[in-house]
């Protein structure tokens, strides 16, 4: 029993073992102490667990309620580190997109590389630096942001994938993203989790990564933005320990960002070039002449969730190709028919390419500023006729289908 309890410590950080030594000076204590437990661990069978931080966390936690402030000071440390550790050696990034289950076999062998952006995410990712800064992906809905990143991260180890929606507060994401990572709810203050990154980091040379996944509220726009705000706290404070990456499903809700120029990356999804579009065609075995390619790329865009919804209306409604490109583009005018900003489309038309809010001159339109991004972003997010696009500084319509 003595020497597993060495045993789970081999190999670990000196000022781990520095750790050890310390606990070794109260060698008797501990001694006595896995004696009071020993008959426990026999009964219950951990001693043949896998999971042998389960163990090490029953020792230590009874320990630290038996020693001095300090002493649980410092196991607290050591059970945050080391459980962190186990983590983000095991948690890989799974390459598949949960709205389209019944497509995951197609999805598989139908992934089309968009190496520029995959490139970008792999060079943060291995990075054996961190600036304090973090990166923000976006772009319209079924640009295939997550797929992207996720396909890009693959199976590298130390990333660690976060799903968020409701989160109302800073330290419920952090409850949230220490269940994930296995520290245990004791230890999970603010303090000793970013300690807990801060000494993963060096570990292999390469500071872990977290992904959060940032999915529009189920309940209220309030919400939502009390989501944004916890993600952008926890995301500046772990940016000196850990790369931080923040998937936004909802296109404008990149407008919640940008207050901070100096720790922001934005990374903008968009569609398929044409090329990797006929690429994705092809593996999906849609039939089509080159006649309906090149008018299907014209009139509704190359979005990946696009050509997804294609392929699903021929595959199980017999839809055709003309069909569809009308339906598509009769969903994009609806939308832009509810769009209540109407000066916003009017300027689109005379410049397709993208407004800057400064052309409207803080001119009003139904109580808002059509100047102020964020102001205008309020009404686009339940509106997606309209994306801001971050990078550009401009305002523009979300598709292809909605210029058509």
């Amino acid at each position: 029993m003595l020497q597993f309890f060495n045993d789970v410590f081999v190999g670990v950080p000196a000022e781990i073992n520095q750790a050890q030594n310390q606990l070794n000076e109260n060698f008797q204590i501990v001694r006595n102490m896995i004696h009071a437990v020993h008959g426990f661990v026999l009964d219950t069978g951990l001693w043949l667990s896998r999971n042998r931080n389960l163990l090490l966390i029953l020792i230590i936690a009874i320990l630290a309620s038996l020693f001095n402030q300090n002493f649980k000071v410092m196991t607290s440390d050591l059970v945050a580190t080391g459980s962190l550790v186990a983590s983000l050696a095991s948690v890989n990034i799974r390459t598949s997109t949960a709205q389209f289950d019944q497509f995951d076999e197609h999805w598989a062998s139908t992934y089309i590389s968009r190496p520029e952006i995959e490139d970008k995410i792999r060079s943060i990712i291995a990075d054996k630096r961190v600036f304090g800064s973090y990166y923000i992906v976006y772009g319209s809905k079924g640009a295939g942001k997550s797929t992207v990143v996720a396909r890009a991260a693959g199976s590298t180890r130390g990333v660690v994938k976060v799903s968020v929606s409701d989160v109302s507060s800073k330290e419920a994401l952090i409850s949230k993203l220490s269940t994930i990572c296995n520290i245990p709810s004791m230890f999970a203050t603010e303090e000793d989790f970013l300690k807990a990154f801060k000494r993963a980091k060096g570990m292999n040379g390469v500071p872990p990564t977290i992904i959060f996944e940032v999915d529009r509220s189920k309940n209220s726009v309030t919400e939502n933005l009390s989501t944004i705000s916890a993600v952008r706290g926890l995301a500046k404070a772990l940016a000196y320990s850990a790369h931080v990456i923040i998937v936004l499903s909802e296109a404008n809700a990149v407008l919640e960002f940008g207050m901070d120029p100096f720790r922001e990356d934005f990374i903008y999804v968009g569609e398929f070039t044409n090329g990797q579009a006929r690429e994705y065609i092809k593996k999906m075995e849609i039939n089509a002449t080159e006649t309906e390619i090149v008018e299907l790329f014209a009139k509704v865009g190359t979005f990946p969730i696009t050509l997804l919804a294609l392929y699903k209306d021929i595959r199980m409604d017999n839809c055709t190709i003309e069909h569809f490109i009308l339906k598509k583009i009769g969903q994009a005018l609806s939308e832009l028919k509810l769009f209540p900003l109407q000066p916003i489309l009017s300027a689109l038309k005379i410049f397709p390419d993208g407004v800057d809010p400064i052309y409207f001159n803080h001119t009003e339109c139904k109580g808002v500023d059509l100047s102020d991004a964020r102001a205008v972003g309020q009404i686009m997010k339940s509106k997606n006729a309209i994306i801001y696009h971050f990078t550009d500084g401009v305002y523009r319509l979300a598709s292809t289908a909605h210029r058509t």
